[in-house]
């Protein structure tokens, strides 16, 4: 359940939602199995605003494959 839900904060395309749903998420931080933690902790807090870029700026493509963008 927890992996599906770190897909999907990917899968939106407003900011303010995809922040939302990543609140949301830390907030059961402490159930969410140590693997997942890990990888929450040392990939992506440190590179949110990187990873969220793209819905910032509609000039930043969502992934290196053309035709998905």
């Amino acid at each position: 359940m927890y992996f599906t839900d770190i897909k999907n904060l990917f899968r939106v395309y407003d900011e303010e939602i995809a922040i939302e749903m990543f609140e949301t998420l830390l907030d059961d931080f402490g159930v969410i199995p140590s693997v997942l933690q890990r990888y929450i902790m040392e990939k992506i807090i440190p590179d949110f605003d990187r990873l969220i870029a793209s819905m910032r700026d509609g000039f930043i493509a969502r992934t290196s494959n053309q035709c998905e963008n």
